[in-house]
C-alpha cells in the first residue's frame, strides 16, 4: 500500500477534510449513528463561512452529502482508522499518464463518484458527466470570467470507470454475497486417484408421494441418498426412507455403505 506522503498532496488535503468532518459522529462510537444527527453534521458543515478566496473549500462542501459521510465513516472504520481510506478512488486509478484534470475538478470527480456510483441504481457516463457538469457550474458562478473551470469530456469519465475496482463497485450495488461468490477465487481440489481416497453424498427428494398398499393412505415423499466413491465413480451405498436430509440419512447412508453387500452379484 502506498504511504500517505506518496499521494499528491489536494488528494491528501481531502482526506483530512473528511476526516474533520466524520470525527464528530465517530466520536459517539459505539452507539449507533442516527440519520439525524448526520444531517445535523452536514448542515453544520454547509453553514460554515469559507476564508475569503478560499476555492478549495467551496468545492470540498459540493462534495458532502449523508450518504457520503455514511461511506467515508465506514471506509474509516473498516480501515482501522487510516487517513489513506478517506482518500478519493480517483487517486488510485492505473494507468501510464497522470491525471490532467485542475486539481478542482479533480476534486468534483471524486465527489460525484462517490455519490452516484456506489448505488444499487444503474449509472452510466453520461449520468455521472452530467451530474459532474452541474456541480462544476454551481462552482463557476462564484469564480471570475478568467477562472472557470472546465468540464471533463465524457471519454475521460469513462476511463475513470474503467480504472475503478470492479468489486467494489459490484459489491456496492449487489451485495456482499453476490459480490464473493462473482469474485472469490476457490481452489479446485486434484481429482482423486485411490478408491475410497474422496466420497460424495447427495440427497434429494422423490418427486412423488408413496401411498400405503393396505389402507391407500399417503405416507409421504421418499428421501433418496446415494454415496459415490469419486475415484472408481462406484456406488457404495444409498439411504431410502421418508427421513429428510438430515443427520440421520446421513449416517444410515454411512451405515448402508460401510456393511458388506453379501446379496450382491459380482
Amino acid at each position: 500500500f502506498l504511504d500517505l506522503s506518496d499521494h499528491p498532496t489536494n488528494l491528501v488535503d481531502i482526506s483530512r477534510y473528511r476526516l474533520r468532518v466524520i470525527e464528530p459522529l465517530i466520536a459517539q462510537r459505539p452507539k449507533e449513528i442516527l440519520r439525524e444527527v448526520v444531517r445535523a453534521r452536514v448542515s453544520e458543515i454547509l453553514e460554515e463561512n469559507d476564508l475569503k478566496g478560499d476555492s478549495q473549500a467551496g468545492v470540498l462542501k459540493k462534495s458532502i452529502s449523508v450518504p457520503s459521510v455514511y461511506r467515508w465513516i465506514k471506509r474509516y472504520e473498516q480501515s482501522g482508522n487510516d487517513l489513506r481510506a478517506l482518500i478519493p478512488d480517483t487517486a488510485m486509478r492505473g494507468g501510464k499518464g497522470k491525471s490532467r484534470l485542475a486539481p478542482e475538478v479533480e476534486m468534483i470527480v471524486g465527489s460525484v463518484f462517490d455519490d452516484l456510483l456506489y448505488r444499487r441504481e444503474k449509472v452510466t457516463g453520461v449520468d455521472l458527466l452530467h451530474e459532474i457538469a452541474v456541480r462544476i457550474k454551481e462552482e463557476n458562478e462564484l469564480r471570475s470570467d478568467t477562472d472557470q473551470l472546465s468540464v471533463p469530456s465524457l471519454s475521460t469519465i469513462y476511463k475513470r470507470m474503467k480504472d475503478l475496482d470492479d468489486e467494489k463497485v459490484f459489491r456496492a450495488k449487489h451485495g456482499s454475497r453476490s459480490s464473493k461468490r462473482k469474485f472469490s477465487q476457490y481452489d479446485r481440489m486434484d481429482f482423486p486417484k485411490q478408491p475410497l481416497e474422496e466420497v460424495q453424498m447427495d440427497f434429494t427428494r422423490g418427486d412423488l408421494i408413496v401411498v400405503d398398499e393396505e389402507d391407500n393412505l399417503p405416507l409421504g415423499r421418499p428421501t433418496v441418498g446415494l454415496v459415490l466413491d469419486l475415484a472408481t465413480r462406484y456406488p457404495l451405498g444409498f439411504y431410502l426412507g421418508f427421513e429428510p436430509e438430515s443427520y440421520l440419512a446421513v449416517m444410515e447412508a454411512l451405515y448402508h455403505s460401510i456393511l458388506p453387500k453379501t446379496r450382491t452379484q459380482e
